[in-house]
């Protein structure tokens, strides 16, 4: 059974390889057929900017033993994947954790295919609370990630 919706995707239920190749031998994961033969935009990861980034969600990010080793890890060993990590937590906890990080402004993660790189935003948060992030034991290291136009905005606006 074929099930065409207004955006012009179809979906192909029971996916079968009968219907697939009646529809053209387009296929995707969730056995959605493109009708119109046009590729999905990838997901965009979503960064706060230096004017959205409070103290209060940058030591509620620190406040986790997790959170600060995942942080100690990328300095000493420079950037990482998300598959690197190992911790004694379901995956769905450490996705968490991530983004948890990456929503604080404390890391950087960018898509590289299938797999996600994540640095540290040092220079950033340095800027923007200057000395936070030695007074909790986390000193600059590798795996920084570089944001000259942020630094740029935040020296202007005196942040």
């Amino acid at each position: 059974m074929l099930l065409t919706s207004n955006s012009g995707w179809t979906k192909c239920w029971p996916p079968t390889f009968a219907n697939i190749a009646r529809m053209g031998g387009t296929h995707c994961r969730m056995h959605f057929i493109d009708t119109e033969r046009k590729l999905m935009p990838a997901r965009q990861l979503l960064h706060p900017n230096a004017d959205d980034i409070t103290l209060d969600q940058v030591l509620s990010a620190l406040s986790d033993p997790i959170r600060r080793d995942i942080l100690q890890r990328i300095a000493a060993e420079g950037p990482l994947f998300c598959g690197d990590l190992t911790y004694d937590v379901a995956k769905s906890t450490l996705s968490y954790h991530l983004k948890f990080l990456r929503q604080s402004g404390l890391m950087h993660t960018e898509v590289m295919g299938k797999h996600r790189q994540i640095t540290r935003r040092d220079t950033l948060m340095e800027a923007k609370f200057p000395g936070l992030l030695s007074a909790v034991g986390l000193n600059a290291g590798e795996g920084q990630y570089r944001e000259p136009k942020v630094l740029e905005t935040v020296q202007s606006s005196g942040i």
